[in-house]
């Protein structure tokens, strides 16, 4: 202080010296001090040693990140961390050989670590960084995150009750992709998904980090516009209990036959090329109705028959 200025008794040698201003988070001042017969002020008879601090005041500082696979004896793992206090936002890829966050602003901050390498349950909690937290040592803040590495397990089910297909996980986010493009349905984003068109669809799953997609469900719409009057095909016998034959009265170069049950799920797919009889054998099917989807050449048709 200004009354308590003088360090008694420093044996003579050469000394690095580090000064703090008190009252606030300061930038210490450096550097070398020579204590010998012949620094001695002969008016005072001390060394002086005289230090200029125009105060200027840290408001950041590195954070050092150190992660580990058990709370005793544990082993580095890489991973992802954000910082996050509402205003300020800091994402960084940790590795064992880089791990420091540079420039971090003084505040309270909620973090986020994620194991990399595989599909982890995220670590969470809170940093405060401040001058008092920095260490005297490093000149760091020190965010010690300890991740033993819960795996999570992704429900990639689906329910289909006709054209509404559910996914079965729940407290995730949901994505429903057309199978046949492969590209997300614009909205889809709700855990049930109705279909409004025939066609095929799946559901991405995101926790986390965690991403999967499930398999694809062909979708069906049963109704009258299904029907093409204008299409002649016989369908025999029916009810039928072994074999089902489809007469369409003249050859066609493709035909795409698809069996559905009532629920729109497909139950038989089967292609076909120049042909007029086709025999479908259904002796495997439980018992009930179904609906026969036939695209031939581009003119789609659809009947019910019955399996005993």
């Amino acid at each position: 202080t200004e009354f308590d200025n003088i360090i008694a008794g420093v044996a003579f040698s050469t000394y690095n010296y580090t000064f703090t201003q008190a009252g606030g988070c300061y930038a210490p001042i450096t550097g070398t001090l020579v204590v010998e017969c012949g620094a001695i002020d002969p008016m005072s008879g001390n060394v002086v040693l005289n230090i200029v601090d125009e105060g200027t005041a840290v408001t950041q500082a590195d954070v050092f990140v150190l992660t580990s696979n058990d709370p005793i004896i544990g082993s580095w793992i890489d991973g992802h961390v954000n910082l996050n206090d509402g205003v300020n936002n800091y994402d960084y890829d940790v590795t064992e050989f880089d791990n420091i966050i540079a420039g971090v602003a003084f505040s309270t901050y909620n973090y986020t670590f994620t194991q990399a390498g595989g599909c982890y349950a995220p670590i969470t909690g809170t940093l405060v960084v401040e001058c008092g937290a920095i260490d005297p040592m490093s000149g760091n803040v020190v965010l010690n995150i300890v991740d033993e590495g819960s795996e999570i397990i992704l429900d990639l089910t689906v329910t289909q009750n006709g054209s509404i297909l559910t996914a079965n996980a729940t407290g995730v986010f949901y994505q429903w992709i057309d199978c046949s493009t492969n590209e997300p349905i614009p909205g889809a984003t709700n855990q049930q998904f109705e279909a409004t068109i025939d066609g095929s669809y799946s559901v991405e799953i995101t926790n986390g980090n965690c991403v999967g997609i499930s398999e694809c469900f062909e979708v069906i719409i049963l109704g009258s516009s299904d029907f093409d009057s204008n299409f002649e095909v016989s369908i025999y016998p029916n009810p039928v209990k072994d074999y089902l034959t489809l007469n369409l009265n003249k050859v066609y170069s493709n035909v795409n036959l698809r069996v559905a049950n009532l629920l729109g799920q497909i139950v038989m797919n089967q292609k076909f090329t120049q042909q007029d009889i086709l025999t479908l054998e259904v002796s495997n099917l439980p018992t009930g109705m179904y609906v026969v989807l036939l695209e031939v050449d581009g003119v789609n048709h659809t009947s019910k028959i019955i399996k005993e």
